[in-house]
């Protein structure tokens, strides 16, 4: 019975830890702070990085973005740590590798965080800085990929939306290519389909966030990026 409920709390701690911390929006706060605006207000009415940039000044969308990305991987560090080196979780861990697990648990739980901010009405971001912090922290080869073809559909289209959607894909199916190429994964992750699902999960809740920007996509009524020639 003490098992169970250690595996279960075990699960969700780092579920919780991920969420509370994710809810913490750095536009928001950055924006009232310093410019006395909220982003939700003006240009997408978005919080995420790109939006702070169109508002404040692309510095403060780049700052953004540095720190939503941060935000992800502080979780998934201190408790893919503390679960390594706990004692306690020696009869638990038969169950499942629990470090691993609350690595994925933490970022999703920051994910939602970000997206779902208990703190300001449940109205965030769109995952694309979460995605970003969590590829960071897991894996250097699934990051290279994200970033080529980030900035390369970036170049081509202009379309900061498109660049995410069609990333989220790329690192997905990077992550495939880890596990029959065993290269790339930091802090001795396990590039398996667990991983594969991982990137998964998040990359479908980005895309879905982004539906709006899809059908503007869709009618050519999406706004293009001016400061890349």
């Amino acid at each position: 019975m003490m098992t169970t409920i250690l595996r279960i709390t075990y699960l969700l701690l780092p579920i919780l830890i991920g969420y509370f911390l994710g809810s913490v929006n750095n536009a928001i706060i950055i924006g009232k702070v310093f410019f006395k605006k909220d982003p939700r207000d003006y240009g997408s009415k978005n919080s995420g990085g790109t939006n702070a940039g169109r508002v404040f000044g692309y510095k403060i969308g780049l700052l953004v973005i540095i720190l939503d990305m941060i935000k992800t991987f502080a979780p998934m560090i201190v408790l893919y740590f503390v679960y390594k080196n706990t004692i306690c979780l020696e009869e638990a861990a038969r169950f499942v590798d629990f470090d691993q697990y609350a690595i994925y648990l933490a970022g999703i739980g920051s994910t939602l965080g970000h997206c779902f901010p208990i703190y300001y009405g449940f109205k965030g971001g769109k995952a694309v800085s979460t995605l970003g912090g969590i590829c960071l922290f897991t894996s250097w080869f699934v990051t290279l990929i994200g970033l080529v073809s980030f900035f390369l559909i970036l170049k081509l289209k202009k379309y900061v939306s498109l660049a995410s959607i069609c990333t989220s894909i790329v690192v997905v199916l990077a992550s495939i290519g880890a596990i029959f190429l065993p290269i790339g994964m930091n802090f001795g992750i396990k590039a398996n389909w667990m991983y594969s699902l991982f990137l998964a999960v998040i990359s479908t809740l980005l895309i879905i966030r982004h539906i709006p920007n899809i059908k503007r996509l869709l009618n050519h009524s999406e706004s293009k990026i001016k400061w890349m020639k």
